[in-house]
Protein backbone atom coordinates (compact mmCIF):
# COMPACT_ATOMS: atom_id res chain seq x y z
CA UNK A 1 0.00 0.00 0.00
CA UNK A 2 1.48 3.34 -1.03
CA UNK A 3 0.75 6.58 0.74
CA UNK A 4 -1.55 8.93 -1.20
CA UNK A 5 0.83 11.92 -0.95
CA UNK A 6 3.60 10.11 -2.83
CA UNK A 7 3.81 10.60 -6.56
CA UNK A 8 6.31 7.78 -7.09
CA UNK A 9 6.49 4.33 -8.57
CA UNK A 10 8.66 1.92 -6.63
CA UNK A 11 9.93 -1.32 -8.12
CA UNK A 12 12.84 -3.68 -7.64
CA UNK A 13 14.91 -5.84 -9.95
CA UNK A 14 16.71 -9.12 -10.50
CA UNK A 15 20.13 -9.27 -8.86
CA UNK A 16 19.85 -5.57 -8.12
CA UNK A 17 20.96 -4.91 -11.70
CA UNK A 18 17.75 -3.14 -12.62
CA UNK A 19 18.01 -0.99 -9.54
CA UNK A 20 15.12 0.90 -8.02
CA UNK A 21 12.69 2.71 -10.29
CA UNK A 22 11.29 5.97 -8.95
CA UNK A 23 9.37 8.70 -10.63
CA UNK A 24 6.26 10.78 -10.85
CA UNK A 25 5.58 11.87 -14.40
CA UNK A 26 8.94 10.51 -15.56
CA UNK A 27 10.35 7.16 -14.43
CA UNK A 28 14.07 6.94 -13.72
CA UNK A 29 16.13 3.86 -12.91
CA UNK A 30 18.54 4.21 -9.99
CA UNK A 31 21.22 1.55 -9.37
CA UNK A 32 20.90 -0.15 -5.99
CA UNK A 33 24.30 -1.81 -5.75
CA UNK A 34 22.61 -4.99 -4.49
CA UNK A 35 23.82 -8.32 -5.85
CA UNK A 36 20.73 -10.32 -4.78
CA UNK A 37 17.27 -10.22 -6.36
CA UNK A 38 15.30 -7.30 -4.91
CA UNK A 39 11.65 -8.23 -4.38
CA UNK A 40 10.03 -5.24 -2.67
CA UNK A 41 10.66 -1.59 -1.90
CA UNK A 42 8.92 1.00 0.27
CA UNK A 43 9.53 4.70 0.88
CA UNK A 44 8.54 6.97 3.75
CA UNK A 45 8.26 10.32 2.01
CA UNK A 46 10.49 11.11 -0.93
CA UNK A 47 13.92 10.47 0.58
CA UNK A 48 13.93 7.54 3.00
CA UNK A 49 13.34 4.03 1.74
CA UNK A 50 14.16 0.34 2.08
CA UNK A 51 14.40 -2.50 -0.43
CA UNK A 52 14.43 -6.18 0.51
CA UNK A 53 15.04 -9.43 -1.30
CA UNK A 54 16.76 -12.79 -1.63
CA UNK A 55 19.23 -14.06 0.91
CA UNK A 56 18.12 -11.71 3.68
CA UNK A 57 19.03 -8.61 1.68
CA UNK A 58 18.02 -5.24 3.12
CA UNK A 59 19.24 -1.95 1.69
CA UNK A 60 18.34 1.57 2.79
CA UNK A 61 18.47 5.00 1.19
CA UNK A 62 18.27 8.44 2.78
CA UNK A 63 18.56 10.42 -0.46
CA UNK A 64 15.63 9.22 -2.55
CA UNK A 65 17.49 6.26 -4.02
CA UNK A 66 20.59 8.03 -5.32
CA UNK A 67 22.69 5.86 -2.99
CA UNK A 68 21.93 2.70 -1.02
CA UNK A 69 23.54 1.22 2.09
CA UNK A 70 23.29 -2.45 3.09
CA UNK A 71 21.59 -3.20 6.41
CA UNK A 72 22.22 -6.29 8.53
CA UNK A 73 19.30 -8.71 8.67
CA UNK A 74 20.87 -11.57 10.59
CA UNK A 75 19.34 -14.16 8.27
CA UNK A 76 19.91 -15.77 4.89
CA UNK A 77 16.16 -16.30 4.37
CA UNK A 78 14.57 -14.27 1.60
CA UNK A 79 12.34 -11.28 2.27
CA UNK A 80 9.24 -10.77 0.11
CA UNK A 81 7.72 -7.48 1.25
CA UNK A 82 8.51 -4.37 3.27
CA UNK A 83 6.31 -1.60 4.70
CA UNK A 84 7.41 1.34 6.84
CA UNK A 85 5.15 3.83 8.61
CA UNK A 86 7.99 6.08 9.77
CA UNK A 87 11.76 6.32 9.61
CA UNK A 88 12.07 3.96 12.58
CA UNK A 89 9.02 1.67 12.45
CA UNK A 90 8.30 -0.89 9.77
CA UNK A 91 7.73 -4.52 8.92
CA UNK A 92 9.53 -6.98 6.69
CA UNK A 93 8.05 -10.38 5.83
CA UNK A 94 9.83 -13.32 4.33
CA UNK A 95 10.38 -17.04 3.99
CA UNK A 96 10.73 -17.49 7.76
CA UNK A 97 7.72 -15.40 8.72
Amino acid sequence: MKRPHEQVVDSAGKEGSEGIARGGEELSLLPSGATADLLAVDFVGRLQGWAVGAGGTIIRTLDGGLSWQPQSSGTASSFFDVFFVSGTEGWIVGASG
